[in-house]
């Protein structure tokens, strides 16, 4: 885990160069590049001639998490339409799968590239503010070879250059910084040359600066709770498609790297992160978005950890006592830790969990669920038990269920099972906290029998079409989206739901409701940590 230093709300450190380096090395170096002399003449008229040479990333690629086509093109420099004529077995272009070997167009199809050995430059990130570093990556030049590096706008006199020698694969990997001083949605090439040589040279595609004064907010829900509490972490106003780190630390003070990701097309992310076990009680934390290679950093309002003064005195009740398999059992929980992801399940006493789910407490350390009576013999005496996530030790048991009656059939299925809508303006009373002051709140529905719960939640959840369910004034964020489950993916915890079809936001708003309703319909059963939704083949763009 990384460590940054927090001060008046500013990183002085930055994670492009190996963790633990400091910010004014990376600023150093930086200004270093800035003030290598400008190659004249000769740079200009390699750079204004070089547009056209575009960058590869060889004769294929494997589709990683995330990826689409658009992507894939931009990063390896050529054009949707070439790739899926080199692909023909690709039947709808907005669908493809993780760990998929695509082949790579040579030739005139890559965009320009008529020669699959040609020299070519490749950038990343393709946009940021001013002072980003960007990482350049040649290919194809000669080995060994001295070549001259340099950043301006196109067709126009370079702002810096630098000097480099390429490995004996004839491959570069540096970095050079976007001038302190480029005004916003200014646009900005790399160029790599061989002096003297004009023909052995390449251009990379455009880097676009964004705002240095962006306006990036980040917002938590909720904004107190003990280490450990899960956080709806909702942020606006990066460049698109970037790489960030979430930092977590005491306000004024060093903060460590908790997680990694991309914004997404509008420049935004949302995620749910975990108050690490280090955070004291008592204590006032901030989190913070920063996006790679940038001093632009952006801080939460205040995270209050909250402290061992609050009793933990966890209780269990269940409803009705008694029943047939097959039949439900309401579970009322209370006295458990805030805003926590909690763990019950139902079996026999000193015995192995048949079912186990999971659910989260509100504010107030309360929760209501619904368990299903599996098919055991008549009379066996069965215990709802309720614990917290690696603290088993905490668990608690109800009283005593007694199985009355042997069910029909031969399948133990689920009949019933929880959707997540939404208790506008509820601030966590009813259910976890989340963005604009919410609470996602769990609704118990029949279904049809099945083994398979999770996928007749989601269409339950998306057979809904009224905006408010029912007369339980509960909002449903997706009742303008027309959506149906193509497939679902579980292993190793996480659960990645492929849907198609239209989806509609409300508002800005209705973008934190609409993934906790997907997200917290998965994650009700045990087996699920983790939720990754795509949308015809893209992931949830918010």
């Amino acid at each position: 885990m990384s460590h940054h230093q927090l001060h008046d709300h500013k990183y002085i450190t930055a994670p492009l160069f190996p963790l633990g380096q400091l910010r004014d090395k990376q600023r150093s170096i930086g200004k270093a590049l800035l003030c290598c002399t400008v190659v004249a003449l000769l740079f200009l008229t390699a750079f204004a001639t070089s547009l056209r040479a575009q960058g590869s990333c060889g004769g294929s690629v494997t589709v990683a998490a995330g990826d689409t086509l658009y992507r894939i093109a931009a990063r390896c420099n050529t054009t949707v339409r070439a790739i899926l004529a080199a692909n023909p077995q690709i039947r709808n272009p907005n669908i493809i799968y993780r760990g998929q070997v695509l082949t790579l167009p040579t030739g005139n199809d890559s965009a320009g590239n008529g020669n699959p050995n040609e020299t070519t430059v490749s950038i990343a990130p393709t946009a940021g503010p001013p002072g980003t570093l960007i990482t350049v990556t040649a290919r194809n030049f000669p080995a060994n070879m001295a070549v001259t590096v340099g950043i301006g706008e196109p067709e126009s006199e370079p702002v810096a250059s630098i000097s480099a020698t390429t490995d004996a694969a004839g491959t570069l990997n540096i970095q050079v910084a976007v001038p302190e001083n480029a005004q916003p949605n200014q646009r900005f090439v790399v160029l790599v040359f061989v002096p003297g040589q004009g023909n052995v040279r390449a251009t990379s595609q455009g880097f676009i600066t964004t705002s240095g004064e962006s306006g990036s907010t980040v917002s938590i829900a909720p904004s107190q709770g003990e280490a450990g509490t899960t956080v709806q972490l909702e942020a606006t106003g990066f460049a698109p498609n970037i790489p960030v780190e979430i930092g977590f630390g005491r306000v004024n003070s060093e903060y460590d790297v908790i997680a990694q990701t991309i914004t997404n097309e509008n420049g935004a992310l949302s995620r749910r992160v975990s108050v690490p076990p280090f955070a004291q009680p008592d204590d006032r934390y901030v989190f913070t978005v920063l996006p790679q290679g940038t001093t632009q950093e952006t801080i939460s309002s205040v995270f209050t950890v909250t402290g061992d003064d609050q009793p933990f005195n966890p209780k269990v009740t269940i409803s009705p006592r008694a029943g047939p398999p097959g039949a439900n059992i309401q579970v009322a929980v209370s006295g458990f830790p805030a805003n926590r992801r909690v763990n019950y399940g139902i079996g026999k006493p000193e015995g192995q969990l048949l079912h186990v789910f999971s659910a989260r407490t509100n504010r107030n350390g309360s929760a209501q669920m619904t368990l299903q009576v599996p098919k055991v013999d008549v009379g066996t005496t069965l215990e709802v038990t309720v614990f917290v996530p690696q603290q088993v030790q905490t668990s608690v048991m109800s009283g005593a269920f007694t199985v009355t009656q042997d069910s029909e059939g031969n399948e133990n299925l689920f009949t019933h099972t929880n959707i997540y809508l939404v208790a506008l303006e509820d601030d966590g009373r009813s259910g976890m906290e989340i963005g604009c002051g919410d609470s996602i709140v769990p609704v118990e529905v029949e279904i049809e029998p099945t083994i398979a719960p999770l996928t007749a939640a989601l269409e339950k959840l998306f057979s809904i079409n009224q905006r408010f369910y029912g007369e339980s004034g509960l909002y449903n964020a997706l009742y303008q989206s027309n959506l149906a489950i193509e497939r679902i993916d579980i292993e190793n915890g996480v659960a990645s739901i492929y849907l198609t079809g239209n989806l509609q936001i409300g508002g800005v708003c209705d973008e934190p409701r609409l993934r906790a309703q997907l997200e917290e319909t998965a994650l009700q059963y045990y087996t699920i940590d983790e939720v990754r939704i795509f949308v015809n083949g893209e992931p949830l763009p918010f």
